[in-house]
């Protein structure tokens, strides 16, 4: 008779001790997370864990879902049926802590011993090691078939791989996830030593999945298939839906009109979000945020509204509210750019380009207020916003700073006085994040794991062009936009007067050795010393990297448009390159582009 069983396990349980390898059949879809649900997932691990700073041992545990295998009885191995994206981002999440563990014991000798055990068997999570602790196999193995796992397999074993091997979006995918791994686990342990172990301890022992497993492909998909696609589960906004039902059924001065409009404004208010896939704790976190000043966590929406204790009339006031505000903010998730609050470039800048849905909570405020004041609070968003991610800031803290901004912010009377409020607070912390980033950015690298510049550098420059140059064929590029290394990763060092390789490559991926190209062109200027690059650069439809060789110019004179072109050509000057783009050009530029982006930030 087929079992199945099902039980709650720690991730040291199913990735580190045990022994199974988890199979990816061929049945399986594509890799389809992407840095939001990496930022997410870590995100929701701060939350949980106060940025890391509590007892861990006190924490009940965070249960991340249910995955389902169909264990083989011929070898220690199980079949993937669902789960696949969470084993494979877990699995990347323990080789960027393991990564970061291995620079802690190479930069901090005296305290080798110390990190050597908390990194013990940290590997095994991703990998399997023989006796002598080589590489003898992966922890998830894809099919043959899919050809993304070689990606997969090449990220675990510290492989590079060509552009010509990574170009389906699973295997774009997969590298991004990783990247923003990195990044994360890297701002983690730039946080404090406590914090970092606290953060290890935690996602061994206090990241729960469902382990369901079954002895027979029938009854694994039929399992399946009961979890997909029968019902869905209760959450917290349909707990407070039935209390508030309750309230309004047992209060008689309630007319049945009135109880069909709250039904029907709390059934529209769920489908328009159901629409665009948006969960209703995740809009409802922003609303309380944006409505209330409040920044509470999705699993205490019940109890926030709770202990409101909401008499009818508030009842239906808030269905209204929740009817309209989601309308809005629907309409700004399916369409950055084009949506029911704004039309401009900084919608499309604020949420798909840099990605900061934190900043949804800032704008429901102003759902009513004019054009000009929705502009001004896009704008400060976008600044604050980008202050925050290139001074490599932790972005858990703008819902922190948001809460308390809005929190008195939502005291005063008018929009204006709101908005002043706000600007007030976020103005500081802009100051703030620009001293840091005016010390870090041009010295930082921008590498990830394989040696290539990783994809903030690219954002970084997008948003100069879009944000600052105003070029709008960021919106939508029509050829790809690749990173172009102004000194070619493969320089000889020699030849370009660094002391060693190991000089030359903490300059190859600084932002000042980095500029923007469509993917020809990149692919036409590899390798070639600047001199021989100067042709296409001129020829770039990006000013960010026009300018380099050529001074930024306007045919006219006066004018807003003339006053604009002016200032791009301040912070973007001509550099006087003769033959080769040396550390001193790259030191150059990179205090340059910071300037430019102090001047952005604060003007």
């Amino acid at each position: 008779m087929a079992k199945i069983t099902s039980e709650m396990q720690p991730l040291s349980q199913i990735l580190v001790r045990s022994s199974d390898q988890f199979i990816i059949p061929d049945f399986q879809r594509a890799f389809v997370w992407t840095d939001e649900e990496a930022n997410n997932l870590i995100n929701d691990f701060m939350a949980d864990t106060d940025n890391f700073t509590v007892d861990i041992d006190t924490l009940p545990g965070y249960l991340l879902g249910n995955i389902v295998l169909i264990k083989n009885n011929n070898d220690n191995s199980a079949d993937v049926v669902d789960g696949q994206q969470r084993l494979t981002t877990l699995t990347l999440l323990f080789k960027a802590v393991f990564i970061a563990l291995e620079k802690l014991q190479h930069e901090q000798n005296e305290t080798a011993n110390k990190w050597y055990r908390v990194m013990a068997d940290i590997d095994k999570a991703f990998q399997f090691l023989d006796s002598d602790d080589k590489f003898k196999g992966l922890r998830i193995l894809h099919n043959s078939s899919l050809d993304f796992g070689e990606t997969y397999k090449a990220i675990i074993k510290n492989e590079s791989i060509s552009s010509s091997q990574s170009s389906s979006e699973s295997d774009e995918n997969l590298n991004l996830v990783f990247e923003t791994l990195c990044d994360r686990v890297n701002e983690i342990q730039e946080s404090g030593e406590k914090q970092f172990k606290n953060f290890i301890k935690y996602i061994q022992d206090k990241v729960m999945l469902i382990v369901t497993t079954a002895d027979s492909k029938e009854k694994a998909f039929q399992l399946f298939e009961v979890l997909n696609n029968r019902g869905r589960s209760l959450e917290p906004m349909d707990l407070l839906k039935s209390n508030f039902m309750k309230t309004l059924y047992n209060d008689n001065s309630i007319t049945e009109s009135q109880k069909d409009e709250f039904n029907s404004n709390w059934n529209e208010f769920i489908k328009v979000l159901s629409k665009q896939k948006i969960q209703t704790s995740t809009f409802t976190k922003h609303y309380i945020l944006g409505a209330y000043g409040e920044n509470i966590k999705q699993d205490k929406l019940f109890t926030f509204f709770d202990k409101k204790k909401l008499n009818s009339k508030d009842i239906l006031d808030l269905s209204k509210s929740l009817k309209y505000c989601a309308t809005i903010y629907s309409s700004i998730v399916k369409n950055s750019r084009d949506n029911l609050f704004s039309e401009s470039n900084n919608s499309f800048i604020l949420f798909n380009l840099l990605k900061l849905k934190q900043m949804l909570s800032l704008l429901i405020p102003f759902y009513n207020s004019s054009d000009s004041l929705k502009e001004d609070i896009l704008d400060l968003a976008v600044k604050y916003g980008a202050s925050v991610l290139f001074s490599f800031t932790q972005t858990n803290q703008i819902e922190n700073e948001l809460e308390t901004a809005l929190s008195k912010a939502l005291k005063k009377s008018s929009d204006e006085e709101k908005y002043n409020e706000i600007k007030a607070h976020l103005s500081d912390r802009i100051l703030e994040n620009i001293r840091q980033l005016k010390v870090v950015l041009p010295i930082k690298s921008f590498a990830n794991p394989s040696g290539n510049a990783n994809q903030k550098a690219s954002l970084l420059l997008k948003f100069i062009e879009l944000y600052f140059n105003d070029n709008v064929i960021i919106l939508a590029p029509p050829k790809k936009i690749e990173l172009e290394h102004i000194m070619p990763r493969s320089a000889d060092a020699q030849r370009y007067q660094f002391s060693s390789d190991k000089e030359k490559a903490e300059f190859t991926n600084r932002i000042g050795n980095l500029t923007l190209l469509d993917k020809s062109a990149n692919i036409a200027a590899k390798n070639k010393d600047f001199v021989d690059k100067r042709e296409y650069y001129e020829e770039s439809d990006y000013k960010i990297t026009s300018s380099i060789v050529e001074a930024l110019t306007t045919a006219v004179n006066t004018g807003n448009d003339a006053k604009r072109v002016q200032l791009q050509a301040q912070y973007q000057p001509q550099y006087n390159v003769q033959d080769l783009w040396l550390e001193s050009n790259i030191d150059e530029r990179g205090q340059n582009i910071a300037k430019l982006l102090e001047f952005a930030l604060t003007n």
